[in-house]
């Protein structure tokens, strides 16, 4: 049949189409989609058991020959493969015959969103040095008047507004405190080398320096257990762990999982009793130290687990760059280490290991 040669000799995935029923293929369209040549002559085979969305184009195709290629996106083995298909209508013995020819584009798209990705991460690079300017000079005036707040406050005599003007200008403070980390944060994603000297750091504190800074937000979500005891703004450090590290940017890598963590906790339907965050540390044989975060938050999304740590990935819809764990992958791959996500019972569970 010249129509078949016609297929065979195609560098594409190519198939011909009568009624939506497949009546002929080149080997490449066989191979991928594991058809055989019998099962093709039994014309039992329809087109939209391979490609969901074959009616869509075949409609236009109706109206416009050839059809305007669309884009498909299909799953083989796991892995994703992204066609740009076309049809166009023949005929052969009064009847019509679509053609579908399937041209494989997936590392092209790969490129192009490489491309943007690269160009979206230097716009937030410039744009991020912007921001950390404009906001430092008006936050440093916000601290030095907290501060000649705190000293006149010394001068009331009644104690019961003294600590209640306290106890507010505390809450300021941590305001301040969180502004500010995000400021390190985007100092960050920007390639500055802020606190960029490795120190004997204490991994125990780094932990509950964070938690106090999210406390006023996590303390309506749920309870933050570590190493089995739940964590209040009083604990003290009763245990060292020391390590070699940058403490600001380990902070930062904390900050990442813990508000991840409570993003996905803060839209639970699960009473306050029954969620948790859990931390357990550990140290291996070989002197390395582990440490899990633990979430019964819902788990990830099993769609972008395999890209959590890539830049713009996300599985929130209301909020949300998706760059928070990309910049805490980049600290953690500086000092050496590893960081990697999984589902665990149903929660969510990240492993940093360095």
């Amino acid at each position: 049949m010249l129509i078949q040669k016609m297929l065979d000799a195609q560098p594409t995935l190519c198939c011909t189409i009568i009624e939506n029923r497949l009546v002929g293929a080149n080997k490449k369209f066989k191979d991928f989609f594991e058809v055989s040549e019998a099962e093709i002559e039994k014309g039992i085979l329809e087109v939209k058991d391979f490609i969901p969305s074959f009616k869509e184009h075949w409609l236009e195709t109706k109206i416009n020959n050839p059809s305007k290629p669309h884009h498909l996106k299909l799953t083989k083995d796991g892995s994703d493969f992204i066609f740009s298909s076309y049809i166009s209508i023949s005929h052969y013995n009064s009847e019509h015959i679509y053609i579908l020819t399937l041209l494989d584009v997936t590392d092209l798209e790969k490129l192009k969103n490489r491309e943007l990705a690269q160009a979206k991460m230097a716009s937030i690079g410039e744009l991020s040095m912007g921001l950390t300017h404009e906001i430092n000079t008006p936050l440093t005036y916000i601290k030095g008047n907290i501060d000649l707040i705190e000293m006149d406050l010394e001068s009331f005599d009644d104690e019961v507004t003294k600590g209640y003007l306290k106890e507010n200008l505390q809450s300021v403070r941590d305001g301040v405190d969180r502004i500010n980390s995000i400021i390190e944060l985007l100092q960050d994603y920007s390639f500055s080398n802020v606190d960029s000297k490795k120190t004997s750091t204490n991994i125990y504190q780094v932990i509950l320096d964070t938690y106090k800074l999210i406390h006023g937000r996590s303390k309506n979500i749920t309870e933050i257990y570590l190493n089995g005891k739940i964590l209040s703004p009083s604990s003290k450090i009763e245990n060292e762990l020391f390590r070699n590290l940058e403490k600001i940017k380990l902070g930062h890598v904390f900050l990442v999982l813990f508000n991840n963590s409570l993003d996905e906790l803060s839209c639970s339907q699960m009473p306050f009793e029954a969620r948790y965050i859990k931390i357990e540390t550990e140290i291996l044989e070989n002197g390395k130290v582990k440490i899990l975060f633990r979430d019964n938050g819902g788990g990830i999304k099993e769609g972008i687990l395999p890209n959590i740590f890539h830049p713009f990935v996300s599985g929130k819809t209301q909020s949300g760059m998706g760059l928070g764990l990309n910049i805490a992958k980049k600290i953690i791959d500086t000092c050496g280490g590893e960081i990697t996500a999984e589902n665990f019972e149903g929660d969510a569970l990240f492993k940093v290991l360095f």
